[in-house]
């Protein structure tokens, strides 16, 4: 029997790894991958690479690690070359040899590691620390400055008149309003409006606690000194958090329109760049716009805005003198067109002056200002305005939004634009928002504030509008204005008229010959049912206002309070103004026409109005409605009483929400005049439950709700709005006897 031959017995698997230098080759390919990555990352950025070819390296030599161990279990370099591990027979297998070779690179790529481990650790560290430090230095500054409110935002102080002539605060006014219109019109920058940081002129206040009323995280301060031909700037942005400066700057220049223009766009670039803010292409080519080129229509320019900014009937003509000086020197100066515009619309409502005469004056402002730049977004704010007096709204929203679409931070354009979205749309909640937006852009503005809190009344949130506007009478307690809006939410969201009527003494007390001060009062004693003092406010007016047609409305008004019909029939005899208490007068005494037998008089007198009337729910469009329907109705014209109650009706249902004064008795006398006696009870309990009280209520031939005269439930309202007229009334009496409340002015009583 043959021998079979002996076999050495198999391996352990951990000795066959070692004997065929797995273990070797991973770890020289570990250390070897290490030293790879280490210089990639030092090579790579000097060539401009980024993070992905360093990735991309990371990425491959990790895939590698198990294909190189299954090849140096797999296969054997031999002296015939390589060859499968399986191929070589122990004779033949030189695997030590190979293992003091790797044993070798191994070390020597140690060495190198270490030597590259020593050279970063020494010699590029202490560089690139210093470089990170400053990167960081940098960085932190633009983090400080988003770190409180998220974003680029700055608040530039009204500057300080440095020369030796005070008259000369005009011109640092003037530097101050330009330079900031000129951020303002970055989009990357949120830049809160003049009218707020002016009310911090001469503050005590740290900069800190102003940077947190305004909602900003830095402030731009400095001064201006003018002397001789020479102009200088000193100015410094600093950080609100850290009260740190993060630049600084003084400007020194021969006086010329041209260097203050220039001068203007390197601080407006150097503010960017501290803000880390981008231009757009467009606003770097505004930035180097120059207005005029005229030193003494700059000086005109600039004194005309200091007067606008006063806003009383008196700097408003004032500031069109010195914008109408700015153009004589400098005929194509479009910004003192644009402001000149926007001044003469601004005396229909500060001194009384007529529309369409205003709206006359203006409109070749305007276009003579958009020829001149039609980048300019002032110019375009006019426009906005100018549309809006001619009641054209879609017109005017395009101005607006064009307006703010060149000047991102023009809170004027904004707030004009969220009333006409308000008024015009009928959307109050949309409204509210764009409001809030222009808070922020004009935290300091309390005709902003004002809007928003009248706004917060159609929404039903009065009682939140009110607080708002009592914090701005506690803040501002001689700002008659305040107090005659606070005055209007009293009376027109909780049916308060006497707190009214007390809030607007005090306004009249600040400002006795505003004529609106007077109007409200007259319109508070009407709800109040006390005609005697609506007579007496009603002919003070008339005596205030300039405009001779206006004062004939407020006479006939007075006439009607006193139930003078024939006098007051004389002053609306014909067609003298287009606005609403002409309309609603006339409309008064064609009711009186109606219900004394002679409704073809009435249709008369509403024919002009007929004309324009387009349906929209609005305190015009609803009186005329209401008398037109009894007039129809008394003229036997069925067919169109009931085709006009049909569209109101139906205008009715669809705005709910659009809430004034009169609306919820409007809206009553509409259902009451349609049949629908239980619609029109239940609108007048939910407004009774609201606290309604006004006179309307008593005034039969002004509203529509006589069907209802005999209906227990009807005069259950009646007695409960009596009764809380009554004790308003009483209140009226205590609070003066007391001395709380001011008296009548005897201007106003006994006028001589």
């Amino acid at each position: 029997m043959q021998q079979q031959p002996t076999r050495n017995p198999p391996l352990s698997l951990f000795n066959e790894l070692k004997r065929r230098n797995v273990f070797r080759i991973g770890a020289a390919y570990v250390v070897g991958a290490w030293l790879l990555i280490q210089v990639t990352e030092t090579i790579f950025p000097l060539f401009g690479f980024g993070d992905t070819p360093a990735r991309l390296v990371v990425i491959v030599l990790s895939i590698g690690f198990i294909p190189s161990l299954i090849f140096s279990w797999v296969f054997e370099i031999t002296p015939e070359g390589l060859k499968k591990d399986a191929d070589v027979g122990s004779e033949k297998s030189i695997t030590q040899t190979t293992s003091r070779k790797l044993d070798r690179i191994i070390l020597v790529v140690l060495a190198l590691a270490l030597g590259y481990f020593a050279f970063d650790k020494f010699v590029l560290d202490p560089v690139e620390d210093v470089q990170i430090a400053e990167s960081a230095h940098q960085e932190g500054r633009s983090a400080a400055l988003t770190e409180s409110f998220g974003d680029k935002s700055i608040a530039v102080m009204p500057f300080a008149n440095l020369s030796a002539e005070s008259s000369n605060q005009f011109f640092a006014d003037g530097i101050h309003d330009d330079l900031l219109t000129r951020i303002s019109n970055i989009q990357d920058i949120k830049t809160i409006s003049r009218s707020s940081v002016m009310t911090y002129r001469g503050s005590k206040k740290k900069l800190g606690a102003i940077a947190t009323e305004l909602g900003v995280s830095t402030i731009l301060e400095g001064g201006v000194q003018r002397a001789g031909d020479q102009v200088r700037i000193n100015l410094q942005l600093i950080d609100a958090a850290s009260d740190a400066h993060l630049w600084a700057q003084t400007y020194t220049r021969e006086l010329t329109a041209t260097n203050v223009f220039v001068v203007q766009a390197e601080i407006t670039e150097a503010v960017a760049g501290a803000l880390q803010a981008i231009l757009t292409d467009d606003e770097r080519s505004q930035l180097a716009k120059q207005p005029t080129a005229n030193l003494q229509a700059l000086d005109a320019y600039f004194l005309g805005n200091q007067l606008f900014d006063q806003l009383t009937s008196e700097s408003v003509g004032e500031a069109i003198l010195a914008y109408q000086e700015a153009i004589r020197f400098d005929p194509d100066f479009a910004l003192a067109y644009s402001k000149q515009a926007s001044a003469v619309l601004a005396q229909v409502g500060m001194s009384g002056l007529p529309n369409e005469a205003q709206l006359e004056k203006s409109r070749p402002l305007i276009d003579q200002a958009i020829l001149l730049d039609p980048q300019s977004s002032e110019a375009f704010t006019a426009l906005g305005h100018w549309h809006r007096h001619s009641g054209d709204a879609g017109k005017a929203f395009q101005a607006y939004e064009q307006a703010m679409a060149l000047g991102p931070n023009n809170a004027d354009a904004l707030v004009n634009y969220a009333s006409m979205v308000r008024f015009e749309m009928s959307d109050p909640a949309t409204a509210i928002e764009l409001y809030k937006r222009a808070v922020e852009l004009d935290p300091q503005n309390i005709g902003i504030k004002r809007r928003l809190a009248f706004a917060m009344t159609s929404v039903d949130r009065a009682g939140e509008g009110i607080r708002m506007m009592e914090d701005i009478v506690d803040k501002h307690p001689d700002s008659a204005i305040a107090y005659r809006d606070l005055s209007f939410l009293y009376s027109d969201s909780e049916f308060r008229h006497d707190k009214g009527i007390r809030a607007l003494r005090r306004a009249i007390e600040l400002d006795p010959n505003h004529p609106p001060n007077s109007y409200w009062n007259a319109i508070m004693h009407w709800r109040l049912g006390d005609y005697n003092n609506t007579a007496l406010w009603m002919n003070n007016i008339a005596r205030l206002v300039p405009n001779p047609e206006s004062a004939r409305v407020f006479r006939g008004w007075a006439f009607i309070a006193q139930r003078n019909l024939e006098s007051a029939r004389e002053e609306f005899a014909r067609p003298i103004l287009d606005d609403a208490l002409y309309w609603i007068g006339v409309f008064y005494l064609g009711s009186v026409d109606t219900a004394e037998g002679r409704p073809d008089d009435a249709i008369e007198r509403y024919e002009d109005y007929a004309e324009q009337f387009d349906g929209r729910k609005s305190n015009t469009n609803f009186y005329f409605g209401i008398a037109a329907i009894k007039a129809y109705q008394a003229l036997g014209e069925q067919q169109k009483a009931q085709a006009l109650i049909d569209e109101l009706v139906s205008v009715v249902k669809a705005n709910p929400s659009v809430i004034y004064h009169d609306s919820a008795i409007q809206d009553a006398s509409f259902y009451a005049l349609s049949g629908d006696v239980e619609a029109a009870i239940a609108t007048l309990e939910e407004w009774v439950n609201r606290g309604g009280a006004t006179s309307l209520l008593q005034q039969d031939i002004r509203h529509g709700l006589g069907v209802l005269a005999d209906d227990p439930r009807y005069q259950s309202i009646l007695r409960t709005v009596n009764n809380r007229l009554s004790e308003q009334k009483a209140n009226l009496a205590r609070w003066e006897a007391s001395g709380e409340m001011q008296p009548m002015p005897r201007e106003v009583t006994d006028p001589r």
